[in-house]
């Protein structure tokens, strides 16, 4: 069973760097399995979308598949939005597996690759709308402010650049930390969309500080790795092909993947860790009969 006592942030992060260290292989073959070939489909749909757009659109503009507006074609936007839709189903499915596979090494439990994708198809329902959900409710917190200040500035002359700046971020974060333990939610407890979402909520009130700092932690690696990574690569690539070039842009895309593929399992190790504390911290912790509802 989990360790049924208080962690610290700090606790937490090594923990699961360790849980990550025994179980380096599987959780980066869960992550792989989708990844990948969510990657190779928005590539191909971007490059499909781009061809497609020179056939459809004529030559000399404003042709049927022109967008003056955005200088995007309808056949571009029909191929991102639609590479966005595959992107968020397969997410949530591998956010569970991964999720799931995390919470049984924990509790001291294994579950490979196959028994974690399993077991996220059963609840395909629920992982893929509270994926959609929570992204729409924190990019809601973005925007909402945005429109807001967009407002105030056209209607009364109200000039608030740090608003628009600042407050969408604190909005977003602020949702974003609410709702962050939702998933885990749902694997161990068996929470529909809503209850898991409310569950996260309760668990999140009196401890958004730690939740912060965790978050904080996981974005400075995910991003900053991330974006050193890919401008590491660029900078090697650029030696041998034009700047700008489709290839280039291959290549940071393809490098800032690899990152992701590597610090995933970490991160979701750190959020499923980051729920049981939560729920030690408010309920004494997790019974046996939960982990094993959970697995129905």
């Amino acid at each position: 069973m989990s360790e049924d006592r208080r962690m610290t942030v700090g606790e937490i992060l090594s923990k699961a760097l360790n849980l990550y260290r025994e179980n380096f292989g599987r959780w980066v073959l869960i992550v792989v399995f989708v990844r990948v070939p969510v990657w190779a489909f928005g590539w191909g749909s971007w490059i499909a979308g781009t061809a497609l757009k020179d056939v459809v659109t004529p030559p000399a503009g404003g042709g049927r598949g022109d967008s003056t507006a955005t200088g995007w074609s309808w056949v571009e936007w029909v191929t991102w939005l639609g590479g966005l839709l595959v992107a968020i189903c397969a997410s949530g499915i591998m956010n569970g597996a991964l999720t799931k596979s995390v919470s049984e090494a924990y509790v001291g439990n294994g579950m490979g690759v196959r028994g974690a994708y399993r077991w996220a198809w059963g609840k395909v329902g629920r992982l893929v709308g509270a994926w959609l959900v929570v992204a729409v409710v924190v990019a809601g917190g973005f925007v909402a402010l945005v429109v807001l200040a967009a407002i105030l500035q056209s209607w009364f002359g109200v000039n608030m650049p740090a608003v628009v700046f600042v407050a969408p971020m604190v909005t977003g974060g602020i949702f974003w930390l609410w709702f962050a333990v939702t998933v885990p939610a749902i694997v161990v407890e068996g929470l529909g969309v809503r209850g898991a979402m409310g569950r996260s909520r309760f668990l999140s009130r009196g401890n958004l500080g730690r939740l912060f700092v965790l978050t904080l932690v996981v974005a400075m690696v995910g991003w900053g790795g991330s974006y050193g990574l890919s401008k590491l690569t660029v900078g090697l690539v650029e030696r041998v092909a034009a700047e700008g070039s489709r290839i280039v842009e291959s290549c940071r895309s393809s490098a800032a993947m690899m990152w992701v593929i590597v610090v995933m399992p970490w991160s979701a190790a750190a959020y499923t860790l980051m729920y049981y504390d939560l729920r030690v911290r408010k309920e004494g912790g997790v019974s046996n009969a939960e982990v094993e509802r959970g697995e129905e």
